[in-house]
């Protein structure tokens, strides 16, 4: 399935808050087609072939990589957002974790939705490294230019991609959910075959690679956790782009385990 419609299939299941976020990867695909192809279509019947090659407008070139820059900054200010929402959202339920006498379960449900929704958000920001590297290499290949490497060596510095911040908060919500909802490990929850698969997932390969946290002191039986089904939908989405790669490099998302 072609990226595009993964990534559209993905938003459409998305919290709508965060539907306009997204890479718009159509939007730069079609600016892409608008300065290589004649008739603006993208034919690929009129592909541009020797004796009638077509000089771009460096001016159109220019507002390609605006746009890209763009939506960089569109996802930093998206993630710091988020963060620092999820800073005081921990902060105050930490307050009130400790006021409650017992167990409280509405708590408990809040703060494994939180959890679910940090993880979204670091699957957020890889399908958007993903649809950034796509639309870089689809340039590179119509221009004959290199700029997909180094532009993508910027991005890996962008605090959108930059996970520790994330995977602290993740952390900090695992000890929140064991040190005041301990499960009993006979008659804890069972995730399914599938969801231990992504709750697990693989080994830290490279420090900006996200792990999925284990879910262990999660009670995920008779609770809906929305984001948790989101977060699922967008490894499942994740697992297909990865493994329907035909190139690999050093800028390559990790190959996810099937």
């Amino acid at each position: 399935m072609q990226f595009r419609k993964i990534l559209e299939k993905l938003i459409d299941d998305m919290l709508p808050d965060w539907r306009d976020q997204f890479l718009y990867y159509k939007d730069l695909k079609q600016q892409l087609k608008r300065i290589y192809f004649r008739d603006g279509g993208g034919n690929k019947r009129m592909k541009l072939i020797i004796g009638h090659k077509v000089h771009p407008d460096p001016k159109e070139i220019a507002a390609f990589v605006q746009s890209c820059d763009a939506q960089i900054v569109k996802f930093n200010n998206f993630v710091l957002d988020q963060q620092e929402w999820y800073i005081i959202k921990i902060e105050v339920l930490e307050g009130n974790l400790l006021a409650a006498k017992g167990s409280n379960e509405e708590l408990m449900k809040v703060l494994a939705d939180l959890h679910g929704e940090i993880i979204l958000l670091l699957h957020y920001s890889s399908f958007n490294y993903t649809g950034l590297a796509k639309i870089l290499k689809k340039y590179d290949k119509l221009s004959g230019a290199l700029v997909r490497v180094p532009f993508i060596q910027k991005v890996l510095n962008e605090p959108f991609y930059e996970a520790d911040v994330l995977n602290s908060l993740v952390k900090k919500c695992e000890a929140m959910l064991g040190e005041h909802f301990p499960v009993d490990k006979q008659q804890g929850s069972r995730l399914s075959r599938r969801e231990e698969e992504l709750a697990t997932g693989e080994e830290e390969e490279e420090k900006c690679f996200t792990r999925v946290p284990e879910l262990e002191h999660v009670e995920m039986k008779n609770m809906e956790n929305r984001y948790l089904k989101l977060t699922l939908s967008a490894l499942e989405a994740l697992r297909e782009i990865r493994n329907g790669s035909s190139t690999v490099s050093m800028f390559s998302l990790p190959p996810m385990s099937s």
